[in-house]
């Protein structure tokens, strides 16, 4: 039997990096998937994946989750949150070794959570082969502990946008959906620089304990999320985007932004942007805008097409990680 899974993308509105202190940030699942087919296979588990920067590639999976035939480190690197979901799926669900294909419709390393889509959409698909009927919350569990496992620390952000969609507001463990009056229309583009979560969340680490000012920025990050949330639960999105632009600036001043995203955001502002910013942990990856019309964002996409980014117009999504059907 075939098992196939979709787990949603996500972009953070506001909150990152203050969030790994116990801010809250608020955040959306994307129309745009990870999917994942999973079935029985022999003796391993063998992955067929195009998450990588070596392009589509295929690897063995022990069940206590090391990594056999990958040609470099860094492939090594990339598999660690697939080896890891599968020696959990191993331990929590009993999964028969099994045959993985993973797609994406956005590149790896971007900052959009594709590496907790992926964990949530393996889980998922390993526990449908093995026959358990696994909850929503243990997914998110499962997402959270391999995401420390892979990067030292974490926050709940990813793991609950990508398990249960949707608009959240996330703090600490807790989180709360959000019931927005009106949705707005994203544009998400790719600086073409990878994004790797642990590393910025180190670097950033790093960074307060050198500066004490870097605890002020994350007080204001935090306060700024508050009035994002009433803003988008009240249809406000002009406050939204004005609040993306101040919560960008913060982001940079924690020297998270790069050349290509600063350029990335100019260009969204000025193709008519209610606000944009840098998503997920920076030092590449994406930048998100909000647009109230479709055809700014459609212009903005066609503007930063042709000075060579990857960029996309996306809705917000109410669906989390789901099973899309099965097959024999």
């Amino acid at each position: 039997m075939r098992i196939s899974v979709k787990a949603p993308l996500k972009t953070i509105l506001a909150g990152e990096h203050a969030v790994v202190y116990g801010y809250p940030a608020v955040a959306v699942a994307l129309d745009t998937y990870v999917r994942v087919t999973a079935e029985p296979g022999d003796d391993s588990f063998r992955v067929e994946t195009e998450l990588s920067c070596e392009g589509n590639v295929s690897a063995e999976i022990t069940r206590d989750g090391n990594v056999k035939g990958f040609r470099s480190e860094s492939l090594h690197e990339e598999l660690a949150y697939v080896a890891t979901a599968v020696r959990k799926a191993s331990e929590e669900f009993d999964a028969p070794p099994s045959n993985l294909r993973i797609t994406s419709e956005a590149p790896p390393a971007s900052g959009l959570g594709t590496s907790a889509a992926v964990t949530a959409a393996v889980l998922l698909g390993l526990a449908e082969v093995s026959g358990v009927d696994v909850s929503r919350e243990e997914i998110r569990r499962l997402v959270r502990e391999v995401e420390l496992e892979v990067q030292g620390k974490a926050s709940w952000t990813d793991a609950t946008v990508v398990t249960y969609g949707g608009f959240v507001r996330i703090s600490g463990r807790e989180f709360e959906p959000i019931e927005p009056e009106r949705n707005p229309v994203l544009v998400v583009a790719h600086s073409q620089e990878p994004s790797r979560t642990g590393e910025m969340v180190r670097r950033v680490a790093e960074l307060r304990e050198r500066l004490d000012i870097v605890d002020g920025v994350m007080e204001l990050i935090g306060k700024l999320v508050d009035d994002l949330e009433v803003a988008l639960r009240n249809g406000d999105l002009r406050t939204v985007g004005e609040l993306m632009n101040a919560n960008h600036g913060l982001l940079a001043a924690l020297n998270v932004s790069t050349r290509a995203l600063e350029e990335i955001v100019h260009v969204f502002r000025s193709a008519g942007a209610l606000g944009a910013k840098v998503t997920g942990a920076g030092g590449g990856g994406c930048a998100v805008a909000l647009f109230e019309r479709e055809e700014d964002a459609k212009r903005a996409v066609e503007t930063l097409s042709a000075l060579g980014y990857e960029a996309f117009v996306t809705r917000p999504s109410p669906c989390g990680v789901k099973t899309e059907d099965s097959g024999s």
